[in-house]
């Protein structure tokens, strides 16, 4: 949304179409949840209403963030045999699903907003470059976790909001890759299971309680051995994506 709302401010007050007021026609367009994202089609062909909602739900609700890469795990945690008893859920039909799910990025996409953007009626590129307002688009890389801005002329800057960022990236060795996806792996299976926790019952808070322990024990040893997998096995430089 901050995106958003800095590029169509960035564009000037040129027209009622620009700037603040284009920028309240576009919120006022959005009535409802499919103006904004729609389901991915994996999704929407699920027949079982069942299996649909509780994908929907466990997915925003216990993954939070994670989303479905956190579902996996979530589904392996001794509480979930419990969560799929209440539901009364088929089991085989969410074993189906969950197959799709496990192959796809998402259950949602942002096609309807990107497609609204992409119109030069609601968005010019032109006129945020041209009209003299200094934009700043933060940006976080997922794997670096590297602050950086974009500008109003698609300059890439450093977080000192000078230095231009460099063309060149490191990368880790294939020996080390491994390592990190552990990393990753055991780090969503904490966040589902802090997520779970303010939500546990005394008994399941104790399971919870050890299970994050070994995990924070799991990671750092992971981190350790990833310091000297990267001693070993240098990074190298590769092109920005």
């Amino acid at each position: 949304m901050g995106s958003i709302n800095g590029l169509k401010l960035a564009e000037g007050e040129l027209g009622s179409d620009r700037g603040l007021r284009g920028l309240v026609n576009i919120w006022l367009s959005l009535r409802d949840n499919t103006d904004m994202w729609l389901e991915e089609a994996w999704l929407t062909n699920i027949v079982d209403s069942k299996v649909k909602r509780f994908l929907e739900q466990e997915v925003l609700d216990v993954a939070g963030a994670v989303a479905l890469e956190g579902l996996k795990y979530y589904l392996f945690a001794p509480w979930a045999i419990y969560d799929l008893i209440r539901t009364g859920i088929d089991i085989a039909e969410l074993k189906k699903a969950l197959d799709k799910a496990f192959q796809a990025k998402s259950l949602y996409n942002l096609n309807p907003i990107h497609a609204k953007l992409g119109t030069p009626a609601n968005l010019r590129l032109d006129l945020v470059r041209a009209s003299g307002i200094r934009l700043r688009l933060a940006m976080v890389g997922l794997e670096s976790g590297a602050l950086r801005y974009v500008t109003e002329s698609g300059e890439m800057l450093e977080k000192d909001l000078h230095t231009q960022a460099l063309t060149q990236i490191q990368a880790l060795a294939p020996e080390c890759q491994q390592i990190t996806n552990d990393i990753a792996a055991l780090e969503t299976k904490r966040i589902v299971a802090q997520n779970r926790f303010g939500t546990a019952g005394p008994g399941e808070k104790a399971v919870l309680a050890a299970q994050l322990r070994g995990l924070c024990d799991q990671i750092a040893q992971k981190r350790l051995a990833l310091a000297k997998c990267t001693k070993v096995h240098p990074s190298t430089m590769r092109p920005r994506q």
